[in-house]
C-alpha cells in the first residue's frame, strides 16, 4: 500500500510525499522521513510520530512523550489512518492529509474507478512550481495518468509507422543512423580538439616549469665581466694621450661570462677579452680600429667578474682568445666559493629553426641593473667612480642576470640567429636550449632590426677549450 501525504499547511505546504515502504517516521531530526522544519514549524518534535502500515492498515502514533498529534481535530496518541484523514503536528503547527491507495501489481481497476468517481480529469495536466499535479489530485494518481498517456503515444507512434510505405520507413531509418553518426563524428571530433588543446597546454606548461628550473639552477653561474683599460705604445710602452688636455686614454667596459669548469674558466666573447680585436667582425659592432697604429697595445688596469650572491668579485686573467670566432677564455681563482657550471652541447646535433631558447646576461650594465634598484639606491650610487660601483652593487646582493626567452629564427654556418631580446652589454651570454644545455655564446645585436641577435654556436667553444 502507498501512503500519500499531501501538505496542507506549514513550511511544506503544497508538497506532496509518497511512500511504499513499512515505516515513515515524522519529525524535525535529519533522519526524519517527513522533515519539517525546526524553525518554523515548532510544534513538530525532534521525532514525533511514526506511520505503521501493516497488511493494508495504517497506524499513527506518537514517539515522543512531549508530542502533541490531532487526527481531524481530536487529540490522540495512537490511532488507524483512513484515506482523507488531516493529520496535524502540535497545537498550531503543520497539516497533512492522507491519502491511502492499495496496489496488487499496479492500480486496482477499483482504484481507478474511485479517480473516475471523484472527478479527476485524465485528459488535463497543471504544473504548479515544478511539481506535476493532475486536476489538483495526487502523485499516486500522476504515476497513473503519465502510464495512460505513455501507453497512448506509444500506440500512436506504432500505428503511423506501421501505416508508412516500405520506402518511407527506409528514408527513415536512413536518415536517423545519418544523424546518429554525424553527432558522433561530430563529437569525436571537438573530443579530440580539446584533447590536443589539452596536450599543447600541458607541454607549455612544462616546458616553462623546466625553463624556471633552468633559470634556478643556472643564474648564478653567469657572472657580470668589468673592465677598464689603457692603450699602450708597444714600442715606448708608454699610454696614449688625448690630443686635448693630455690625459691618457682610458676605456670602461661591461659584459658577460659564465663558469665551465669548477676550477674557474669562463667562456665569454673575444670582443671581451681583447677590446681592439675588430668590432667590425660583428653585425652592429662600434668604431674601426683601423685608425689606431699597428703598434698599439691593451693595459688592463681593472678585469673582473661579479657572481650573483656572491659580494665581492673576482680577478679575471685572459687564458685564450680564439683565432676564428668571437669566443675567448678567462680564468679566476674560485677558492672556496661553489658556484654552479653550466653544461655545453656535446651532442653534434645542428640547431632547429624555432626552437625554444633562454639567454642569460646583463645587457645594459650598470644601467640596467640600476633599473631593478630603487631610486634611493641609484642616487646613493650614481655619485661614485664606474668602478666602485660594481663593488658597492656586489655587496648589496643587487648583481642578478636579466633571463628573456625566444626562439631560432635562422642558422648559418658560424652564426645562430634567435629573437631573445638583448642589447650591448650583453655580449657573452649563454644561450640555452630546453635541455638546459648551452648552444651558442651572444655576441652582437643587428641594430637596425630589434628581432634578430647573435650567437657563435658552441662548437667554435669547443675547439678553443680542447686546443687549450
Amino acid at each position: 500500500m502507498k501512503l500519500v501525504f499531501v501538505h496542507i499547511k506549514g513550511s511544506k505546504k503544497g508538497h506532496t510525499d509518497v511512500f511504499d515502504k513499512y515505516k515513515i517516521v515524522v519529525g524535525t531530526h535529519y533522519s526524519s522521513d517527513i522533515r519539517f522544519s525546526d524553525l518554523d514549524d515548532r510544534g513538530v518534535c525532534c521525532l514525533h510520530s511514526e506511520v505503521v502500515c501493516i497488511d493494508n492498515v495504517a497506524i499513527i502514533k506518537d514517539i515522543s512523550i512531549n508530542a502533541v498529534t490531532f487526527v481531524n481535530k481530536e487529540l490522540i496518541k495512537e490511532r488507524e489512518l483512513h484515506d482523507g484523514d488531516v493529520v496535524r503536528f502540535g497545537n498550531d503547527g503543520p497539516e497533512i492529509c492522507i491519502r491511502l491507495v492499495k496496489e496488487v501489481n499496479g492500480v486496482e481497476s477499483s482504484d481507478l474507478e474511485k479517480y473516475k468517481q471523484n472527478g479527476v480529469d485524465l485528459g488535463s495536466i497543471s504544473f504548479d512550481n515544478g511539481r506535476d499535479q493532475i486536476a489538483g489530485k495526487t502523485g499516486d494518481e500522476l504515476d497513473l495518468k503519465t502510464n495512460v498517456l505513455s501507453d497512448s503515444f506509444k500506440r500512436f507512434i506504432r500505428t503511423r509507422v506501421d501505416h508508412l510505405p516500405e520506402l518511407t520507413r527506409n528514408y527513415i531509418f536512413v536518415a536517423m543512423v545519418v544523424a546518429i553518426t554525424g553527432s558522433l563524428s561530430l563529437f569525436c571530433f571537438y573530443f579530440f580538439k580539446l584533447y590536443e588543446t589539452t596536450k599543447r597546454v600541458q607541454v607549455l606548461e612544462s616546458q616553462q616549469s623546466f625553463i624556471e628550473d633552468i633559470i634556478e639552477k643556472y643564474r648564478r653561474g653567469v657572472c657580470f665581466i668589468q673592465g677598464s683599460y689603457y692603450l699602450l705604445d708597444a714600442n715606448s710602452g708608454k699610454p696614449l694621450r688625448m690630443m686635448a688636455d693630455g690625459t691618457p686614454i682610458m676605456n670602461n667596459f661591461s659584459g658577460t661570462g659564465f663558469l665551465i669548469s669548477e676550477k674557474g674558466i669562463i667562456l665569454t666573447n673575444r670582443h671581451i677579452a681583447d677590446p681592439l680585436w675588430s668590432k667590425n667582425r660583428w653585425p652592429g659592432g662600434r668604431g674601426n680600429t683601423s685608425r689606431l697604429p699597428h703598434d698599439v697595445v691593451v693595459k688592463f688596469s681593472a678585469l673582473r667578474a661579479f657572481f650573483p650572491e656572491v659580494k665581492h668579485y673576482f680577478s679575471l686573467k685572459v687564458e685564450k682568445v680564439s683565432d676564428e670566432s668571437d669566443v675567448a677564455l678567462l680564468s679566476f681563482t674560485p677558492n672556496e666559493e661553489i658556484l654552479p657550471v653550466l653544461t655545453l652541447d656535446t651532442s653534434g646535433k645542428a640547431t632547429k629553426i624555432g626552437e625554444p631558447v633562454i639567454l642569460l646576461g646583463y645587457p645594459a650594465g650598470i644601467n640596467a641593473i640600476f633599473g631593478k634598484t630603487s631610486q634611493d639606491v641609484v642616487d646613493e650610487l650614481i655619485i661614485l667612480p664606474v668602478m666602485e660601483i660594481g663593488e658597492e652593487l656586489a655587496k648589496r646582493d643587487l648583481i642578478r642576470p636579466l633571463v628573456t626567452q625566444g626562439h631560432v629564427t635562422d642558422i648559418t654556418q658560424d652564426k645562430i640567429i634567435y629573437d631573445a631580446q638583448t642589447t650591448l652589454g650583453g655580449s657573452g651570454g649563454p644561450l640555452i636550449d630546453l635541455r638546459g644545455q648551452v648552444i651558442g655564446v651572444n655576441y652582437g645585436i643587428l641594430r637596425s632590426f630589434k628581432g634578430s641577435n647573435f650567437a657563435v654556436p658552441i662548437k667554435y667553444a669547443r675547439d678553443l677549450i680542447k686546443n687549450k
